[in-house]
């Protein structure tokens, strides 16, 4: 089973899907990082909501 992703390394790749450009998708984002693009979706996802004001 591979490694987990260091937590710097995740929140890195959900910082960028999150500040994206206009027309730029998860699955470009994904593929400049070497993962998966459901590896970025949920985690995406899942900072949206713990940081919700």
């Amino acid at each position: 089973m591979p490694k987990p992703y260091p937590q710097e390394f995740r929140d890195d790749v959900v910082r960028v899907a999150r500040g994206r450009e206009p027309g730029v998708t998860v699955e470009q984002i994904a593929k400049d990082f070497g993962v998966h693009p459901m590896t970025c979706t949920p985690r995406a996802q899942k900072f949206e909501y713990a940081h919700r004001v």
